[in-house]
């Protein structure tokens, strides 16, 4: 028995409420209160209430959670940042803090553990500069990967440097010459020739085995008046723009999964559409590229 059941009993079996209250050591004011919640409430009158107010001046609306939960739904792979200023840019003002969309995701079961980041270590200057968007091209294979009927996959990515813009996501068999080629005719004719294009040393954009390191591709470029220019070996941080959006592509893949190539340049397509025209971008003030 409870101590305010104690006293509820002494109570009722005829001893006065200044008594009781004596006999169990609280105030005459704090057992009036537990006699005249048993009163109306019976027994379950005196568990202890929560001291959480019943309406919180801070607490989210309602309406606001649904739309949160809602944008984490359709964009799985963006966090409580990009969130949040997906958020502010549909109403117009600052609605939702990070931190809190963080507490709210993880209310409902939709942050995930993420995995050991892979960093290309912090930007270097690399041996080019871009003068601004459409300057300058960048172009890499991203790592191959199995699709779901087995067979090697092998993303050519081409962007833009300075606007981060993808101009184009391959899904191709082969680091060979004639699919990537014909990748880059697809992007030159539609977002034009640029002055320089930026790789790394591997295959097809640079041969060990020829004079200054020229390739059929690379000679292709000069033939249109295009500079290639290659980062140095082992230091990918230097085209650091390009690895980190590998890794967002990566991330895309895992949650994405596709049975074959022809799937697979679909998904490639959409998430160029959303990576540059709906994600927001952390180096653009948390501001999609093209809105």
């Amino acid at each position: 028995m409870s101590a305010k059941e104690a006293l509820m009993w002494d109570v009722n079996d005829g001893m006065s409420v200044t008594m009781a209250a004596e006999v169990h050591g609280v105030t005459r004011s704090c057992a009036y209160k537990w006699l005249n919640r048993y009163q109306r409430f019976g027994a379950a009158g005196l568990e202890e209430l929560s001291r959480k107010p019943e309406h919180s001046p801070n607490r989210t609306a309602q309406s606001l959670v649904a739309e949160l939960v809602a944008l984490k739904g359709k964009y799985p792979l963006f966090g409580p940042a990009k969130l949040t200023a997906m958020l502010q840019e549909r109403h117009g003002e600052h609605v939702l803090a990070v931190s809190t969309a963080g507490e709210i995701l993880a209310r409902h079961g939709l942050v995930r553990k993420r995995r050991s980041p892979r960093s290309a270590g912090p930007i270097e200057h690399g041996p080019f500069e871009v003068a601004g968007p459409g300057d300058s091209m960048t172009t890499d294979y991203k790592g191959q990967f199995r699709m779901g009927n087995k067979a090697l996959c092998y993303p050519l990515t081409i962007a833009d440097p300075f606007s981060r813009y993808v101009f184009a996501i391959d899904a191709l068999t082969s680091t060979h010459m004639a699919g990537a080629k014909s990748g880059f005719e697809k992007v030159f004719r539609e977002f034009g020739i640029p002055r320089q294009m930026i790789s790394d040393n591997g295959t097809p954009f640079c041969s060990a085995r020829s004079l200054g390191g020229l390739t059929h591709l690379s000679r292709w470029w000069i033939e249109l008046g295009i500079t290639p220019i290659r980062i140095q070996p082992g230091h990918p941080q230097q085209n650091g723009a390009h690895e980190r959006m590998h890794r967002t592509l990566q991330d895309w893949i895992d949650e994405y999964p596709q049975p074959n190539l022809r799937a697979q340049q679909r998904s490639f397509e959409v998430f160029a559409h959303e990576f540059n025209h709906v994600r927001p971008h952390q180096s653009l003030g948390q501001k999609p590229q093209c809105p």
